[in-house]
């Protein structure tokens, strides 16, 4: 296991972290917690990361932990969001609110970004060596239409 993986996958490693970083008086950004790096590729195209820093946890329970260590006294620097799951058929996406943990609307967040004007940016910033147009692509894709 990487130095990395290992440091996302233990909460109070992160919450220690956390804690030395934003005791620095230079220290003004927001940090943003999600579940993994699948979902950092997302927010790179929503958020401005001058602003807030965007931090991979491994996994939902890690990110729940982490807030849960650190909302009370930091609720104005630090945010996290989480996939649905089923969260709101278990009625549990209240309680994670309360901990500053956002609960997105879909199951995933993967499927958020056919929803969302990202997905096109993702897409083409990954395929930018091919020549299909993949913004045509995403639209047919997205409306259901067929060839």
């Amino acid at each position: 296991m990487s130095l990395l993986k290992h440091f996302s996958s233990d909460p109070n490693a992160v919450i220690n972290d956390f804690r030395m970083s934003v005791s620095h008086p230079q220290y003004e950004r927001i940090t943003l917690y999600v579940e993994g790096q699948s979902d950092i590729m997302l927010f790179r195209n929503i958020v401005n990361e001058d602003i807030i820093k965007l931090i991979p946890l491994e996994g939902k329970k890690n990110v729940i932990d982490v807030m849960k260590g650190l909302y009370s006294d930091y609720s104005d620097r630090v945010y996290a969001v989480c996939d649905a799951d089923f969260d709101h058929i278990k009625g549990e996406a209240q309680t994670h609110l309360a901990y500053g943990v956002l609960v997105t609307d879909y199951h995933d967040i993967e499927i958020m970004m056919l929803f969302s004007s990202a997905f096109t940016k993702i897409i083409n910033q990954k395929a930018i060596n091919n020549n299909i147009d993949f913004s045509r692509v995403c639209i047919e894709f997205k409306s259901g239409a067929t060839r």
